[in-house]
């Protein structure tokens, strides 16, 4: 249905106008009428209708006057002019204001009619074209979001051979992921299966309030979240921002089973797959971490020891604190010793193994770092 507002100062040609169309017919339906354009305004910005019927010659408020106004904040109106006065200069100011139609009074049924079906044309042409607009934007979306995910994937998944050209690639895409250091959020979670697409939507939604600070792309398993910051507590705290925003939507979804694991924070473009490497062994030993870890569901690097009870219960120092000043003959007994501090948990185990491996992982960065080396080169992680 097509919504129609007719202004006119004579009551007269208002009655005519109503009683000679035959609106259902038609697809029309006669919404308002006004005397004037100062009482039309108003009633035109509550109704919205899609074509204006208006008189030129009103007091108050002229039908051009009027037409000046409506161009002005409803743009997608349809405008047919009814004026007693075959004006050549008011034809052409109506024209300029982007008019439909200019009909002389007095109008007959088929003339109106035949105008009516004109706006409605023109109408259904111009929603046909959003329609088109939005579906090649869509397109041209879904297909941006797949190759970003491809890149991203590449880069939190492995090592770049060419950190440069991804770099490159993304910023064609409107993506800037250079910055100061980098963190890492490896998202699972269980949605309804119905539920799923919405999901990843939502979580998609959430990265582009944040104004690039955050890119998303998934695994095969969960949902990473690569933070970009300034500085360490700056990557931290939008990191933990993130993920407590995250584990609200999925919550909203019904989701089980969620679970925000935020990896450490490096400083080199080439280390972003550690920092993810680091954030997946976070997931592993939570999710093994049986009831005590159960109902965790934002865990990052710093707070692993509190998930994993055997490392709490251990009765040794901090494994950075006590490999610090340790002499070179000295390491493989510390980590062994640290390795059977463990107690119950075998070593061998995926849970022991990944624990161990994300501790002697961020103990050598941590110590690269401080000596004023490079963790990438140092290490090879790069």
């Amino acid at each position: 249905m097509y919504k129609v507002f007719l202004v006119d100062d004579e009551i007269a040609i208002r009655e005519g106008i109503r009683n000679s169309v035959l609106w259902e017919e038609g697809d029309f339906s006669l919404v308002g009428e006004a005397p004037d354009g100062e009482i039309a305004l108003p009633m035109l910005q509550d109704e919205r209708p899609d074509i204006l019927l208006t008189d030129i010659r009103m007091p108050f408020m002229d039908g051009m006057q009027l037409c000046k106004e409506v161009k002005r904040l409803m743009p997608w109106m349809k405008i047919i002019i009814l004026s007693g006065y075959d004006d050549f200069n008011y034809a052409r100011q109506a024209m300029s204001l982007g008019v439909q139609e200019y009909l002389l009074k007095p109008v007959t049924a088929k003339d109106l009619g035949e105008a009516l079906l004109h706006a409605k044309q023109a109408i259904d042409q111009e929603r046909l074209n959003r329609l088109s607009y939005e579906q090649l934007h869509q397109r041209f979306l879904n297909n941006n979001r797949f190759v970003r995910e491809k890149l991203l994937s590449a880069i939190l998944f492995e090592p770049p051979e060419d950190g440069q050209k991804l770099l490159e690639q993304l910023r064609g895409l409107g993506i800037n992921l250079v910055a100061k250091c980098y963190a890492v959020i490896d998202i699972s979670y269980t949605p309804p299966e119905a539920e799923r697409e919405n999901c990843q939507n939502a979580l998609y939604t959430l990265t582009e309030s944040h104004g690039g600070t955050v890119q998303l792309c998934h695994g095969k398993h969960s949902s990473f979240a690569l933070v970009l910051g300034d500085n360490e507590g700056d990557a931290e705290e939008r990191s933990y921002a993130f993920a407590r925003s995250a584990v609200s939507e999925l919550a909203q979804f019904r989701c089980t089973a969620i679970l925000a694991a935020i990896g450490e924070t490096v400083y080199h473009f080439a280390q972003i797959s550690q920092a993810a490497q680091t954030a997946r062994h976070i997931r592993h030993v939570v999710r093994a971490g049986g009831a005590e870890a159960a109902n965790l569901q934002i865990v990052g690097a710093k707070e692993l020891s509190d998930v994993f009870t055997p490392a709490v219960e251990m009765d040794v120092r901090p494994l950075f604190e006590r490999m610090q000043y340790a002499a070179h003959d000295e390491v493989e007994t510390i980590l062994r010793e640290y390795a059977n501090s463990l107690g119950a948990a075998d070593i061998h185990s995926a849970v022991a193994a990944d624990y161990f491996h994300v501790e002697v992982l961020m103990t050598a960065t941590r110590m690269v770092r401080e000596a004023g080396g490079d963790p990438s080169v140092e290490l090879q992680l790069g």
